[in-house]
């Protein structure tokens, strides 16, 4: 668990800490909040498997836990049980997922690190990257899932990269890429989210959001998809979210 003190800019964690994902500089795990060593300023915070981000108010994002894939962005690829800063400033917003990371620079790009065994970097190959990699320019927002990664332009295209076995980067197929492609039929997208390992979602400027991907448990909210997953947007019905 990960918690931004509203106070003061502080960072809280509890819960387990065998990879020193607390970033309070043991293993020990707490059963109440502990502070987060050394940061305060802090902004935003995100949290991946194993991993956590922070970012403060002169856009430095520090990074703490789990880094065997590089998910830390400081190059070393050995855990920390500290916060470490990644090497670039200018950050807007960060998010984590799975054993990847992920920021958008004040000038809309888009960097990536961490894991990348299904592309979920969108680089073009396969490899893990140990520090922030830019990999796509007029970035608004962007969602981090276990294996694949969204991106939503400020043209209100939606794009996505990585695994795709149950149609959750929303291009009409189910091949991975190691690129961003399209998310077809949306246009007007203002949010994208990623869940877990397979399935999707977008909000659209009219408040209409729609659900693509993995289905299994009913989790795209429509129960006219009979099928375990769908790999095209498919609006949910009567539900209209705040634009």
């Amino acid at each position: 668990m990960l918690f931004r003190s509203l106070d003061d800019g502080r960072v809280y964690t509890w819960g387990t800490n065998s990879i020193g994902q607390l970033g309070d500089g043991g293993r020990d795990a707490q059963l109440s909040p502990v502070q987060v060593a050394g940061l305060s300023g802090i902004v935003a915070v995100a949290a991946g498997n194993s991993h956590a981000l922070a970012l403060n108010a002169a856009g430095r994002v520090w990074a703490w836990g789990a880094n065997a894939s590089g998910q830390l962005g400081d190059g070393r690829y050995k855990a920390s049980r500290v916060p470490v800063a990644t090497p670039f400033v200018e950050v807007a917003r960060i998010r984590a997922g799975g054993d990847q990371s992920a920021a958008i620079s004040r000038r809309r790009a888009l960097y990536l690190w961490g894991e990348n065994g299904d592309g979920q970097l969108g680089l073009g190959t396969g490899v893990d990257a140990g520090v922030p990699v830019a990999a796509l320019q007029g970035v608004v927002e962007a969602a981090t899932a276990d294996r694949f990664t969204l991106a939503l332009g400020s043209d209100g295209l939606a794009r996505g990269t990585g695994a795709n076995e149950t149609g959750s980067l929303g291009d009409g197929g189910s091949t991975a890429r190691n690129t961003f492609g399209a998310v077809s039929t949306l246009s007007d997208a203002i949010s994208v989210s990623a869940g877990g390992r397979s399935f999707s979602g977008a909000v659209t400027s009219s408040g209409a959001t729609f659900m693509w991907g993995d289905n299994a448990a009913k989790q795209l909210g429509n129960t006219a998809i009979t099928s375990g997953s769908t790999a095209t947007p498919t609006a949910v019905p009567n539900f209209d979210a705040i634009p």
